[in-house]
């Protein structure tokens, strides 16, 4: 009858303290491997209209994935967020959507001299700037999921926990 008590003792300590961590960062791990797999419980992304000179796809700076991050984990859930302030576009690039642009006009100014005494690159110049228009536009952002629910990672889940229980 003890062994029985201690046993439940310790599984509920087990869902209740250490379950939350492995799956907080086993999801995490997940996520953030969406990046360098380029895919999302095994469906690939959709590949850019164009090659990128810099970076992988979705990866230039780094802020999108660096934005992934485990808000909390406690015994009744875990929540991971990605996005914020600094990263406005995660969502439309996690589910897809339109993007549309209103028309807008600007001034390009480039002032350098053409010729004569005191030319170069950056001394004080009388070239006017240049008025440049934009119409509106709009593109279809193709969706590359990298956060959300998925069954691979959940597979995952349960594989961690299971080892981690049977190996206490």
């Amino acid at each position: 009858m003890t062994n029985a008590k201690q046993w439940f003792r310790d599984f509920e300590k087990f869902i209740d303290l250490d379950a939350p961590k492995v799956i907080g960062e086993t999801a995490f791990e997940y996520f953030r491997g969406s990046f360098r797999r380029k895919a999302f419980n095994k469906v690939p992304w959709p590949l850019a209209k164009r090659k990128k000179k810099k970076g992988s796809l979705m990866v230039t700076s780094g802020l999108l994935q660096g934005s992934i991050q485990i808000e909390y984990t406690q015994p009744r859930g875990v929540r991971i967020r990605a996005g914020g302030s600094r990263v406005p576009y995660a969502a439309v690039h996690n589910n897809g959507g339109i993007i549309t642009r209103n028309a807008r006009s600007e001034t390009f100014i480039r002032n350098r001299k053409k010729r004569g005494f005191g030319k170069g690159r950056f001394a004080r110049g009388t070239t006017p700037g240049k008025g440049m228009s934009f119409k509106s536009y709009s593109f279809r952002m193709p969706k590359r999921q990298f956060v959300g629910p998925a069954e691979e990672m959940n597979d995952l889940i349960r594989l961690r926990l299971k080892v981690l229980f049977n190996n206490r």
